[in-house]
């Protein structure tokens, strides 16, 4: 019998197979559906945030979760692409001064089609990420409107 996998690891895994941002919530839910983890908590989605909240807060730029919306995850590096997402669900571009780092999205818009959206991160600093996180962009979408930091 393999031991039950720790909590990051469970929810790596999740995120892993679902190739696609989860609400923590859905994720708690897979994780038990899967077998993943067998000893339920008493809030086992609380569980899930707090464990990707700590995450973020000691492992900083080598977690591999990134937020992209309101309680929706996903693993750093996945392509995450959303068809039609709504304004609210969209993250916040988040920046930071101290280490130029910019959670970014690129998005295309037609009225009659609805749209598409794509998560990058870039480092602004590095000249590299900037040329990549364009040329994605542009390959993604066949144009760029619009940049800032």
């Amino acid at each position: 019998m393999e031991p039950e996998l720790g909590w990051r690891e469970a929810i790596v895994s999740v995120l892993t197979a679902a190739n696609a941002p989860m609400h923590y919530a859905e994720i708690a839910e897979q994780i038990f559906e899967r077998g993943l983890r067998t000893g339920q908590t008493a809030t086992p989605a609380a569980t899930v945030r707090s464990t990707i909240t700590q995450s973020f807060k000691n492992d900083g730029d080598g977690s591999p979760f990134i937020r992209v919306g309101p309680g929706v995850y996903a693993l750093w590096g996945i392509q995450i692409e959303a068809s039609a997402i709504a304004r609210e669900e969209l993250a916040p571009t988040e920046t930071s001064e101290v280490t130029g780092l910019v959670n970014a999205f690129g998005m295309f818009w037609d009225r009659k089609k609805g749209g598409e959206a794509e998560f990058m991160r870039a480092d602004v600093r590095r000249e590299e990420d900037v040329r990549n996180l364009i040329d994605k962009t542009v390959e993604r979408f066949g144009r760029l409107d619009h940049l800032s930091p």
